[in-house]
């Protein structure tokens, strides 16, 4: 997921990417498997399903799809109790609660590789989220920026307004739909509204619901089932052309601009 969590970790290259590969499957089928039916619930995403070649990798991810009833922190701490042995002798393995992933060291050799587990309540989301196809030269995290830009465009609607002495009469309150890279398109109520302040400077959240965690679904609601049948690993390409007969184009591109430049993302020649 970009940044290494466990210090001691180093880049790799393919072939001992295989090799972290190979342990991955294994360590879940044999530590994992007697007790949580796991080989059918990690999936590899991210750059080392989309990269192939003379590249080195930061680290590998896996999505893990976690019980219906589990909390990232109750499977953590059943992780630990149930796998913690295997770690002797390497680095801690590192719990994200805020991202709900557990980073892992592997072995390759001498060196310390990566290995990031993003739990999710439901893999196929999270193969398609974190999924592009081979045809794109672009990584999902730039065409799910792109995406989420145009969602939060289409479905916007203000629900409250203030006069500002100085901007004018902004909205204060608003619903949109948003894309949520670990439960779904979602859609929700937002709000600057504040108590002593009549403005805040930090948004929040007041009402949010599912829309689906589907992705058929989910290209379905926002574009029309006719894309969805087609297109449902839309690359960035396919989306900025679509973006480019859209009402809010202009705003679209902005934004993905801001944002991917808050978020230190390499910028797609199309938007430069």
């Amino acid at each position: 997921m970009g940044g290494h969590t466990i210090k001691e970790a180093e880049p790799f290259n393919y072939e001992e990417g295989l090799a972290v590969f190979a342990f991955v499957i294994d360590f879940f089928r044999d530590k994992l498997g007697s007790t949580w039916n796991s080989s059918e619930k990690v999936s590899p995403i991210g750059s080392w399903v989309n990269k192939r070649g003379n590249v080195l990798y930061g680290d590998m991810d896996f999505a893990v799809e976690i019980p219906a009833k589990a909390t990232p922190e109750s499977f953590y701490e059943y992780f630990k109790m149930t796998c913690g042995r295997s770690f002797e002798g390497l680095p801690e393995p590192v719990f994200n609660k805020g991202l709900s992933i557990i980073s892992i060291p592997v072995k390759v050799g001498e060196k310390i590789c990566q290995v990031d587990l993003i739990l999710t309540k439901n893999l196929q989301f999270s193969e398609w989220i974190h999924g592009i196809s081979h045809e794109s030269q672009y990584n999902a995290t730039q065409r799910n920026v792109l995406l989420m830009a145009m969602v939060y465009c289409q479905s916007y609607k203000p629900i409250e307004m203030y006069y500002h002495p100085q901007l004018g009469e902004i909205p204060i309150t608003w619903e949109r739909d948003f894309i949520d890279i670990n439960h779904g398109l979602l859609h929700g109520i937002q709000t600057v509204k504040g108590i002593k302040k009549p403005v805040l400077k930090v948004r929040k959240i007041v009402e949010k619901h599912l829309i689906s965690d589907i992705p058929v679904e989910i290209i379905g609601y926002i574009f029309g089932d006719g894309i969805a049948a087609k297109n449902v690993y839309l690359t960035f390409e396919k989306l900025f052309q679509f973006c480019e007969r859209h009402k809010c184009r202009n705003w679209i591109f902005e934004t993905t601009l801001r944002n991917m430049k808050r978020l230190n993302i390499e910028i797609p020649k199309e938007l430069t």
